[in-house]
């Protein structure tokens, strides 16, 4: 099975899959069961944090997470990257995986395109290099990354996950300010094939057709 959560924020709400899995005492997971955190995982935020990924072990499933804005990136690109569901992932333990920015996986034979990133709006109020860093945005190589790999497939997946919205789509969120980040998935949304596009961001829970906005709901990939 695989879950999709919508940010945690550092340790803040990770409490809400806990209570998931209370709620659920009979779904018998295992490591080849997957949650799926949309962004904003927040893990590590520095090196003191590095012994927090321990916890994940812990977990009867796997953790897998995209990353937002509110990640410390110089430190989640330190980690090593390997070849894991058919695309690049940066290790983070034996459970615990980052799904980089362009790549295409098959995980339970599902293809599913991943995007993180997204423009802090409260950057002003942090610090570069400290708890802000302009990594949270995309660079050239992985705009190219996303288009080369969406072009080797026709553009055509399941499923869509990224942190951000595609700016048409934000602005049905209530949402009107835009970003490179949002105006490159306007662009990609316009031509990937999909059957559901998910993203976390905006700190609500909300559907619209083929996208849903997550934050305090935990769903099945497909719902």
């Amino acid at each position: 099975m695989i879950f999709l959560v919508g940010d945690t924020h550092h340790k803040i709400h990770l409490p809400k899959i806990n209570w998931f899995l209370k709620r659920f005492p009979n779904l018998n997971l295992t490591k080849k069961d997957y949650f799926i955190i949309l962004g904003d995982f927040g893990i590590p935020w520095n090196k003191q944090d590095i012994n927090t990924i321990g916890l994940f072990k812990k977990y009867p499933f796997t953790t897998l997470f995209i990353d937002g804005n509110h990640e410390n990136h110089i430190l989640l690109n330190s980690f090593p990257i390997r070849n894991k569901f058919g695309g690049k992932v940066n290790v983070l333990g034996k459970s615990l995986f980052r799904l980089r920015r362009g790549e295409i996986y098959n995980i339970e034979d599902k293809t599913i395109f991943t995007f993180g990133g997204a423009y802090s709006v409260d950057k002003h109020l942090r610090k570069e290099g400290e708890s802000w860093w302009p990594e949270e945005e995309f660079n050239d190589i992985e705009r190219a990354n996303a288009l080369i790999n969406l072009d080797k497939i026709d553009y055509k997946v399941d499923y869509v996950l990224t942190h951000a919205m595609p700016t048409t789509i934000k602005r049905v969120l209530g949402f009107y300010d835009n970003s490179k980040t949002e105006n490159f998935l306007e662009e990609l949304c316009k031509d990937v094939k999909f059957k559901k596009w998910y993203s976390g961001h905006y700190h609500i829970d909300k559907k619209y057709g083929k996208y849903r906005c997550l934050y305090d709901d935990i769903v099945g990939l497909g719902d």
